[in-house]
């Protein structure tokens, strides 16, 4: 009865972005752990590790997308997951480039390169998953 709160989804955009920053949060703590144990345990290049990592981080958030914060189309729900990766790639490539302009560039260590590149990109996600995957979709696209 106490979690019954926490299930249903915000009724509000204020309510939506808190989960949001949270459902990232929780993403990023997998993103960032597996870049991490990529790179130092396993010796996979840095930029190889950021894209593998970001895919279980994104894996995640989705889940925690359709399920927590956004409202889900279940009978769109292929089309809504492949907007939902084709924005994902686009964060990807901001990401990866941050990561390479920050770390082989500006010669900084690659995970303060991956929390500066991480932050930046987070507010391109939100929008874009909000607006164009979980409400215009549904206005465009029929079952």
């Amino acid at each position: 009865m106490r979690f019954e709160r926490l299930k249903r989804r915000p009724e509000t955009k204020y309510g939506q972005f808190l989960r949001s920053i949270l459902a990232s949060n929780l993403s990023f703590l997998l993103d960032f752990g597996l870049c991490l144990v990529f790179v130092e345990a396993f010796g996979i290049d840095y930029l190889i590790a950021t894209a593998m990592s970001f895919a279980a981080g994104n894996s995640l958030n989705y889940l925690l997308s359709i399920l927590w914060i956004f409202e889900s189309d279940t009978g769109k729900r292929k089309i809504e997951f492949t907007a939902y990766l084709l924005v994902s790639f686009v964060g990807l490539g901001l990401n990866t480039l941050g990561m390479y302009l920050f770390t082989s560039l500006a010669g900084l260590y690659f995970l303060y390169s991956r929390l500066i590149s991480s932050a930046m990109v987070f507010l391109f996600n939100y929008f874009c998953k909000k607006y164009l995957v979980f409400h215009w979709l549904k206005r465009w696209v029929r079952p």
